[in-house]
This record gives C-alpha cells, sequence and structure tokens, in this order.
C-alpha cells in the first residue's frame, strides 16, 4: 500500500506542472514580444513565430526537463537540467519571434527567419497596393519606394483587425497614392 500512495503523490505534483507547463508555453513569447518591442512610437509587432510549432517545440522541451528531472536522483542534476531546459526555452522562443515585422511611426522592419533584417522608412513610400483576399489569392500590402524597390506584406492570421485599422490609418497618413483592388 505504501508504494501506491507514493507513486500518487508523483502524480499530484507532475499533472499541475504539466498544466503550469502549457500555462508558459504560451506566455513567454508574449513576454518577450512585450519587453523587446513595446516601445512608444509602436504601431504594431507581429511575429511569424508565435505559432503552433513554436509552442509544440516549447512544450516539448518542459515535459523531457520534466520527465529527466523525476528521473534523475541528485538536486543538483535536477536544477541544472531544470535551468537548461529554461535557457533553450527563452532561446527557442527569441529566436522564434525574431522572424518578425516590427511596424513604428517612422519605420518598418522586417526581420526574415534566416538573413538579415530590412528596414524601411514610411516616408520614402511612393504607392501603396493593397490586394484583396480572391479565392486565388490572399490579401498583401505591397509597398513601393521612390527608388523603385518594393517590399510585400502579406497578411496572415496573426494580424488582428486592431493592427490591420493601424496601419491603415498610418498608410493613410502618407503622401503616397494607395489603390485597393
Amino acid at each position: 500500500m505504501p508504494l501506491l500512495k507514493k507513486d500518487s503523490n508523483k502524480w499530484t505534483i507532475f499533472i499541475p506542472l504539466i498544466a503550469i507547463s502549457i500555462f508558459l508555453v504560451f506566455i513567454i513569447p508574449e513576454i518577450i514580444s512585450f519587453f523587446l518591442f513595446n516601445r512608444e512610437n509602436s504601431i504594431a509587432f507581429i511575429s511569424y513565430g508565435k505559432n503552433f510549432i513554436l509552442y509544440f517545440i516549447s512544450l516539448m522541451i518542459i515535459i523531457i526537463v520534466l520527465l529527466s528531472t523525476h528521473y534523475f536522483k541528485r538536486v543538483f542534476i535536477k536544477i541544472l537540467v531544470s535551468l537548461l531546459g529554461f535557457v533553450i526555452i527563452i532561446y527557442v522562443n527569441f529566436v522564434g519571434i525574431q522572424y518578425s515585422i516590427y511596424f513604428d511611426e517612422d519605420f518598418i522592419v522586417y526581420k526574415p527567419l534566416f538573413g538579415t533584417s530590412e528596414s524601411y522608412e514610411w516616408s520614402k513610400i511612393s504607392k501603396v497596393y493593397h490586394e484583396l483576399p480572391t479565392e486565388e489569392y490572399v490579401e498583401k500590402y505591397i509597398f513601393e519606394f521612390h527608388d523603385g524597390e518594393t517590399f510585400e506584406l502579406i497578411v496572415t492570421s496573426n494580424f488582428s483587425n486592431e493592427i490591420t485599422t493601424k496601419i491603415e490609418d498610418k498608410i493613410m497618413t502618407l503622401e503616397a497614392s494607395y489603390e485597393e483592388y
């Protein structure tokens, strides 16, 4: 009988830890986004990395850490594995959040997952095309600059109505032609 009681105590600790882990998986990217990209002149921050793949990877890391700490007997190793897991989760989320577009009052910064970031000034935009979604095409904005360079912004599920409204409001303040089709 004491063996059953000991095992049930482990599960009463393990199940809440899984629930807390799921909560952390969703809150860590938001915390990182808030501290890195919440500025005074910010219009919007859209991270393409905050998706279910990132959440799944983070949850798997947490589960591996929880299971490994369960099987290690030494407290030092448990603490070391937990800290290493926490650092890995922060790093994975930081890298995932870096794949983003940041809209400021003065510029747009596009950070691809691989490659260098690109910065575009609002004042250098000459034309804006807004392609509305159809059965064949996705919704996107095409920004054309005075030097002929273009930047395409595809509207994904990460765009809320509030973000879209803020971007459109900023576009309307520009001295650039605006076409919607």
